[in-house]
């Protein structure tokens, strides 16, 4: 029986007095929160958004960034706003984790990994902080299995790097060493195997209790060691019944000090959440919900979570809950960000909101209990402009710029420029987000990968000429009607073109941007155009003084 279909027909309190004798509902204490952010759909339809990943910001929480998988088709970034700032497309990577400090190249870096099925490999990236972007940090491992779930761990005995994944279906659980190859790429040695008996996805290691926890769907979350040489003993921690039901799906922990904190899973048949005791025989706290609110739908199905404890920002002043949602209301599946203190608050009795100051340095001060250091909050200031004249946006055919159409065509062979006037950004003013917004003019089919550069010292007047800046690229899922204006038809953040160009000895408060966006692929995407009554804004958000990271 699909119990999770049976729970959204009876009400999950109807299903547990069915399911479950009183004595045994009387342990479940569900509280409700609700979500502050969503991010933005993943572009794949159906079952696609899986496993998020918090990464924090070295130098500004508040520009840390929620990595999250698209199962069928690529890897997210977002920023804490919900905003797309990077797609990685043509992967399929099923789960991520990360850890900081990894020795790669002569420095220290924080690897991003993930499962990705389409060739059942380990695939790894590093996270630039500078532009908030994954780079590939070498070339994927084979897991030589059906590869599915992931997780990370650095042992706290000798300080080395590894990797867990899991396999679809029944099979083994397999760990790695990763280090550096001696040419600043990634590697793996394999350590150990332990088998499962029925499907496993979700996994967390505790990388200073050297546990690792295991979700068997259908059956229980098991502890083991983490260490290399842990085989396969292990201990229950909670079997599918009375607090969880199947199927057991993401599982992360919020690190207090010492070796308090929790360990949480998402148990997606009941779309609940289950909280137990981090240290110890990992005794069960309670359980909670995430219902609709502040405009945002209720999380239901949840595959994989993520949790830190770390201040980030005004938005998350006590730690962040980021979740899959598997129904979104406003489209495809996406991601949902809870506080960590709304989180807290809706527990009976109230988890712990006491993290830690930073996930790079374990022994870096605490705040104290109950409260979080103040956050700085720079005040980021919001610029829109639309191309305003039929001479400032045009296609590029055969090298000439035809500029007096309704549509803009991006397909191969030929690209788009626009040029946008009277900024109103000042020199030296930080940009942290930057994007086209399009309206779409007819639908878009086929795949596309467009490559999108800004122009350095353009001369006036529409043109393609000139020095350019380093490129981003942008693979716009298909476009299923005209007029439509969301987050399909916006660029991923360019503030690192505008950055560049700002940064320019001559550039002037209400000075021009000229970008030009280069199409291959097979398909096309049709924009309205100036003349078309919706043309492109590009819409930057930015602190004048240069201040706030």
């Amino acid at each position: 029986m699909n119990y999770r279909f049976l729970v959204r027909g009876l009400g999950i309190a109807a299903l547990a007095v069915f399911l479950f004798p009183s004595w045994l509902v009387a342990q479940v204490h569900s509280g409700e929160t609700v979500a502050t952010v969503e991010t933005d759909p993943v572009p794949s339809s159906g079952d696609a958004a899986d496993d998020p990943a918090i990464w924090v910001h070295p130098d500004d929480p508040s520009l840390s960034l929620v990595i999250g998988t698209d199962k069928r088709a690529g890897l997210a970034v977002y920023d804490l706003s919900g905003n797309e700032l990077q797609y990685i497309s043509e992967i399929r990577p099923n789960n991520v984790d990360l850890r900081y400090g990894f020795p790669l190249g002569g420095r220290l870096v924080d690897l991003v990994v993930t499962s990705e099925r389409r060739h059942d490999d380990i695939a790894f990236y590093w996270v630039d902080s500078e532009s908030r972007r994954l780079v590939e940090a070498g070339p994927p491992i084979p897991a030589e299995m059906d590869v599915y779930g992931v997780c990370m761990y650095r042992s706290p005995i000798t300080g080395s790097f590894y990797v867990f994944a899991t396999s679809e279906d029944s099979g083994p659980v397999r760990q790695w060493e990763l280090f550096d190859d001696g040419g600043g790429r990634v590697t793996a040695r394999q350590v150990r195997d332990f088998i499962m008996e029925t499907q496993t996805e979700g996994c967390v290691a505790d990388d200073e209790l050297g546990a690792l926890y295991v979700g068997e769907e259908d059956v229980a979350i098991w502890k083991y060691s983490a260490e290399p040489d842990g085989g396969d003993s292990r201990t229950l921690v909670d079997r599918v019944g009375s607090r969880l039901t199947d199927d057991i799906e993401g599982l992360t922990i919020y690190y207090g000090p010492g070796d308090s904190g929790y360990l949480i899973a998402s148990s997606q048949g009941s779309d609940t959440f289950v909280v137990y005791q981090r240290g110890g025989s990992n005794e069960y706290v309670s359980s909670f919900r995430i219902v609709a609110g502040n405009g945002i739908d209720e999380v239901t199905g949840t595959d994989g979570i993520d949790v830190v404890s770390v201040p980030l920002g005004p938005s998350f002043p006590s730690g962040l809950f980021v979740v899959q949602d598997d129904e979104n209301d406003s489209g495809n599946q996406n991601f949902k960000l809870v506080p960590w203190e709304a989180v807290a608050r809706s527990a009976a009795p109230p988890l712990m909101v006491q993290g830690r100051g930073d996930p790079r340095d374990p022994s870096a001060p605490l705040p104290p209990p109950g409260l979080v250091p103040p956050a700085p909050v720079p005040t980021w200031s919001l610029t829109e402009v639309s191309v305003l004249r039929s001479d400032d946006d045009g296609e590029v055919v055969a090298g000439a710029i035809v500029a007096d159409g309704k549509v803009l065509r991006m397909e191969q062979g030929r690209d788009v420029v626009l040029r946008f006037t009277g900024l109103e950004i000042p020199p030296g003013a930080t940009v942290r987000n930057a994007r086209v917004q399009f309206t779409s003019s007819e639908q878009g089919k086929g795949p596309v990968t467009v490559v999108i550069e800004g122009l350095i010292d353009a001369p006036q007047g529409l043109t393609t000429a000139g020095a350019r800046t380093a490129a981003v690229t942008w693979a716009p899922a298909e476009w299923t009607e005209a007029g439509l204006a969301g987050p399909y038809q916006r660029t991923p953040d360019l503030s690192a073109i505008l950055r560049r160009l700002i940064a320019e000895p001559g550039w002037s408060l209400g000075d021009s941007v000229t970008l030009v966006f280069t199409t291959t692929g097979e398909g096309s995407r049709a924009v309205a155009a100036s003349d078309g009554g919706q043309a492109p804004q590009l819409i930057v958000e930015y602190r004048p003084d240069g201040e706030g990271g």
